[in-house]
């Protein structure tokens, strides 16, 4: 997959009026979704090599996505992200290093025999680590770190229910905040 996209097109503004070749990001993602790894099951894994210009310098980075289900019939899967990119690609993503790591686990209210017809439902765990852009920085020597939980419950064979919480310590976008909590619940309807 190959996509670019313009990087100062204002909050709820057409991207197309705001192209401009001097604040642009490429980026080209590989992936391989093989059925079995080493024994363990399904996963996902993508390379993504960008490059980002912003006011006319132009920098690259890359960043790496592996999922992988830990056993053939375990209910169990890990999921794990790496980004890195030059000063000019993390003033445009706002990061210059970002690691984030979790668990989940699918099904949990049918394997612990409370729910049988919750086998679409699933429990997630994650921690994130980010090196915010100099110029988002909440004070000189300080990174970004989050936590979050969140469970998907479907209702409807269209329609689920995900409870979410968040917290982030040193948040990048809000120089006087130490920590920010976040608690959301949509309920989500495709079709």
């Amino acid at each position: 997959m190959l996509a670019a996209g313009g990087n100062r097109t204002p909050p709820g503004a057409a991207p197309w009026n705001h192209l401009a070749a001097g604040d642009m990001s490429y980026l080209l993602e590989m992936g391989s979704v093989p059925d079995d790894t080493i024994g363990l099951g399904p996963g996902g894994y993508r390379v993504q090599p960008f490059l980002a210009t912003g006011h006319g310098t132009t920098q690259g980075g890359v960043a790496l996505n592996v999922n992988q289900q830990l056993g053939q019939r375990s209910p169990v899967g890990f999921f794990g992200r790496l980004g890195i990119g030059g000063p000019v690609a993390a003033s445009v993503g706002g990061a210059s290093a970002q690691v984030a790591t979790g668990v989940v686990l699918q099904r949990p209210l049918h394997v612990a025999h409370l729910l049988a017809e919750a086998a679409t439902d699933f429990l997630g765990a994650g921690f994130v680590w980010s090196e915010p852009a100099a110029e988002r920085r909440p004070a000189a020597s300080f990174d970004e770190y989050g936590v979050e939980l969140v469970y998907s419950l479907q209702i409807t064979p269209t329609t689920f229910l995900k409870p979410d919480l968040q917290v982030v310590w040193n948040p990048a976008n809000n120089r006087h905040v130490g920590e920010s909590v976040v608690v959301q619940l949509p309920l989500v309807a495709v079709w």
